[in-house]
Parts: structure tokens; sequence; C-alpha cells
């Protein structure tokens, strides 16, 4: 049973700053590729960004309701706020941008690119 949540006009502020800082970020990254590269990622940052949102929210619900030691068959109350979106949002965020994360440390500190590889090979 869901008892309400707090409306919320606008977003909260750790909100707004971890969206700004994922956009930078993802800009950054992605700075100087190929179209196809973009895209790929670009797709791969929205599918990772659905399935991480997906996968917290069950394990956060399956929690809640594991916690719960007053509960009426299972049926866990929910009050204001006790679900924290920001935090589903920003987690989501943080693994989305992961695997472009990864892909430019290994192009900026460990220098393996396609024109060294085949420098070496020839």
């Amino acid at each position: 049973m869901f008892l309400g949540k707090n409306f919320h006009l606008f977003a909260s502020p750790r909100f707004v700053i971890a969206f700004g800082f994922f956009s930078v970020l993802f800009t950054i990254f992605l700075r100087r590729q190929s179209k196809i590269v973009v895209v790929g990622f670009s797709v791969l940052a929205v599918a990772l960004f659905f399935i991480t949102t997906v996968v917290i929210s069950y394990l956060d619900s399956y929690s809640k309701v594991i916690e719960c030691t007053a509960c009426r068959d299972g049926i866990r109350t929910l009050h204001y706020n006790s679900i924290n979106y920001d935090l589903y949002f920003i987690l989501s965020l943080t693994v989305a941008l992961l695997p472009l994360f990864l892909r430019f440390l290994k192009k900026k500190y460990f220098g393996v690119t396609q024109q060294k590889l085949m420098i070496k090979g020839s």
C-alpha cells in the first residue's frame, strides 16, 4: 500500500548536478570519435541506464520487503520519501558512463590505439 510521496515541482540539486556531470563527461569521452562509435556508445549508455534502473529498483524493493518485520502478508507500507529516486538515477547514470570511461582510460593512459597496433604489425 502506498500512502503518498511529496510532490516536487523542481528536481533536487543532486539530480541536476548528476545529470550535468553525466552530460559533460559523455561529451568529453565521445569528442573526436566517429559517428558510428558515438551512436554505438549512445545506444549502449541508454540500454545500461534502463537496465541498471530496473535492477536497482528490483533489489531495493526486495530488500524493503525482507527488512520488514511487521508486515502483513508480505505487504510493506511505504511512507513519504521512503524511495530514494535520486540514488536510483545517479547510480544508473554512473553505470551507463562506465564503458565510455574505461575506453577513455584505455586510449589515454595505456596508449592502445588502432594506429599503434597497425605499425607494430607491419
